[in-house]
């Protein structure tokens, strides 16, 4: 049987870039186990990732959806009526181009519009955050009502015909099922790992050439909902209260950066913020080594990457918990968006108490170890991936 594994992004970097890649890696892992019984075929609907990730791996192919007809048909598709009226006419070029490639079942990594055209393959999806559902008054889903509209039918339909649906969390299984009344039965919770932690062994720290201070870290795009605001008010009370400790962002700018730079010029801030854009997975892991602590004000989200790679790195974590998946809210010092003074009071209270501190930061390697290694990841595909050759043979 071949599968395909539908890699359905275009961003250069960010966590669903890390996503992509840590689980494509697992896929290679997974070769082996099926011993010829399986093989895979990558599809990629980016040009350049393509040509990124046909330089690492021999079985890349390149689905060009950006075609005139193809972007019609995807645009149309969502309309139940003319969705039937393409297949009837057989002019599904997705589905044609994976009966030329003999792909039985697909597997998607991330949420795509291409599922509309699997009525006559199985496919299974991959569901992110429903933050669109949950906090849908944030700014960056303003003036975006059709973007919004097609993601919620992007869900349904997938509620309604994949075979099976991995979520990164109990939480996202739960939201999804109750948004969509899908049955928990066909969703499966799966932990991913950071492609940052993969590249981490065997790496020396080096203290950053030109930051010789203590500080927390923040590596996080400039989307509204990261909260970066949170952290420059807290910063406020640092410099009130004669702190020594700065902190670095980084990641890029996705139109809230400019708003956060001008409050750190109002305040007076500028000395405390470190800003980068991009860096390499050197770069961030060094970062991470030589950090006080992490620091994730988000207001949304079941948990994030730097969750889980604070905890490989052995780093406190300090954060809003009111929205993460259960696992991860008793591993993370919970502070009060309401109160950047509550920041500073704890941020003191915990390195008073290095004890407790080195209590959950044992425990939170602990969950890191047990859940987010290769070997647990590559099992849950290869058990899916089984129970559906059984349903065929």
């Amino acid at each position: 049987m071949k599968i395909g594994i539908v890699a359905d992004y275009y961003l250069k970097s960010g966590g669903s870039v890390n996503f992509v890649n840590s689980e494509l890696e697992n896929f290679e892992i997974l070769k082996k186990d099926f011993k010829g019984q399986v093989s895979y075929e990558y599809i990629v609907t980016n040009k350049s990732a393509f040509d990124d990730l046909n330089k690492r791996y021999d079985n890349v192919v390149y689905f060009n959806k950006e075609n005139l007809i193809n972007r019609i048909s995807l645009f149309l598709s969502s309309v139940d009526i003319i969705r039937k009226l393409i297949f009837k006419l057989n002019i599904n070029s997705f589905e044609n181009f994976l009966k030329k490639k003999n792909i039985s079942l697909l597997i998607f990594l991330t949420p795509s519009k291409l599922v509309y055209f699997c009525r006559r393959i199985d496919f299974i999806s991959t569901i992110w955050e429903l933050e669109y559902k949950t906090h849908p008054y944030l700014p960056e889903y303003k003036n975006i009502y059709f973007d919004l509209k097609e993601r919620d039918n992007i869900s349904k339909f997938i509620s309604l015909y994949s075979y099976a649906i991995f979520v990164g969390t109990k939480k996202s299984g739960d939201d999804f099922s109750k948004f969509y009344s899908c049955d928990l039965s066909r969703i499966i919770q799966k932990y991913t790992q950071s492609t940052i932690v993969n590249k981490a062994k065997n790496f020396k720290a080096q203290k950053p050439s030109t930051e010789n201070f203590e500080y927390i870290f923040y590596p996080a795009q400039f989307w509204s909902h990261k909260n970066h605001k949170f952290i420059v008010d807290a910063f406020e009370e640092i410099k009130k209260n004669n702190i020594d400790l700065k902190c670095i962002f980084t990641g890029s700018d996705k139109g809230y950066l400019k708003k956060i730079k001008q409050l750190i010029e109002e305040k007076e801030l500028n000395d405390f913020f470190i800003f980068y854009d991009y860096l390499s997975d050197e770069e961030i892991i060094n970062l991470y080594l030589n950090c006080q602590a992490v620091i994730i004000p988000s207001i949304v989200g079941s948990y994030a990457f730097p969750h889980v790679e604070a905890f490989y790195f052995k780093k406190i974590v300090f954060g809003s918990v009111e929205n993460l998946d259960m696992e991860f809210r008793k591993r993370v010092v919970e502070i009060d968006l309401n109160s950047p003074e509550n920041f500073i009071k704890k941020y003191v209270e915990n390195f008073k108490q290095k004890e407790n501190i080195d209590n959950m930061i044992k425990l939170n390697k602990d969950f890191y170890d047990k859940n987010f290694s290769t070997e647990v990841n590559t099992k849950v595909y290869k058990s899916i991936i089984e129970k559906y050759l059984s349903k065929i043979i």
